[in-house]
């Protein structure tokens, strides 16, 4: 059973949410975790700092994060790789 998002999960979901609202990615757009961890790291901290990779997730980590967060869509190829969406509203 997957519980709720902590404190570090859900802020790596809100900055992917923000790549989305400041143009750095479109969500509405199948993706990869591997690609989200680089959206990520593209975004900004708050004091306008790049991002430690050494703070960033994985792509398994993320992929498992997404998934339970439930705010994006996953769909599975014939190849077994997990491509994410954002849930429309």
């Amino acid at each position: 059973m997957i519980g709720e998002l902590n404190t570090y999960e859900a802020r790596l979901i809100k900055t992917l949410m923000r790549a989305h609202r400041e143009r750095i990615a479109d969500l509405s757009k199948p993706f990869t975790s591997k690609q989200a961890v680089d959206f990520i790291r593209r975004v900004p901290t708050s004091s306008g700092h790049k991002r430690s990779p050494s703070h960033l997730p994985n792509k398994y980590k993320l992929c498992f994060i997404m998934k339970k967060s439930k705010a994006f869509a996953c769909e599975i190829d014939g190849s077994g790789r997990r491509w994410w969406t954002l849930k429309s509203n």
